[in-house]
């Protein structure tokens, strides 16, 4: 049986002309904006790494309340609330 490669280029999924347009809405966006945002991803996307290899365990017993304790700090520092 012949085995499909999948094309690669804009036209190969239906997401493609999406992901385009938003991409193309990043320009218009603050850059101030932008920074703040994958930066705020960053540190959440690190510490979910961190937990799904195993790094945490190494550095806490409870990695569900560090995890808390770092995304309360990160409201704080935008200076947000945070519910008790």
């Amino acid at each position: 049986m012949a085995r499909t490669v999948p094309r690669s280029g804009p036209s190969s999924c239906s997401g493609c002309s999406r992901r385009g347009r938003a991409r193309a809405g990043l320009s218009e966006r603050r850059p101030a904006a932008v920074a703040l945002a994958l930066c705020i991803w960053g540190h959440l996307h690190g510490l979910v790494s961190l937990e799904i290899y195993g790094h945490l365990l190494t550095q806490t017993l409870d990695p569900d309340k560090l995890y808390r304790e770092e995304l309360a700090q990160l409201v704080r520092s935008l200076g947000l609330a945070t519910r008790h």
